[in-house]
C-alpha cells in the first residue's frame, strides 16, 4: 500500500478504518527516510526506536477503539 505522499486526513482515516496500522505507517516514513537522507541530509537524528515505540502506542489505542488525534 502506498502511503507516502497521502494527505494527513487521509492517513488517519485509514489508521482508524484499520486499512494501515501505525506500526506500518511509521516504517514506511522510516523507509523513505533511510533512502532519501543520503541525498537532502535533513536530519540530524533520527529516533526510529522510539517512532516505532509511539506508534506500537497508538495502535494499543486504536485497538481499544480510543480515539486518536490527527497528529498521534
Amino acid at each position: 500500500m502506498g502511503v507516502i505522499g497521502e494527505s494527513l486526513d487521509s492517513l488517519h482515516r485509514m489508521l482508524v478504518h484499520k486499512e494501515i496500522s501505525s506500526t506500518e505507517l511509521t516504517k514506511a516514513y522510516l523507509d523513505q527516510i533511510r533512502k532519501k537522507e543520503p541525498i537532502i541530509k535533513a536530519f540530524i537524528t533520527v529516533s526510529e526506536e522510539l517512532a516505532l515505540q509511539q506508534a506500537g502506542e497508538t495502535d494499543k489505542k486504536l485497538e481499544r477503539n480510543e480515539e486518536i488525534g490527527l497528529l498521534e
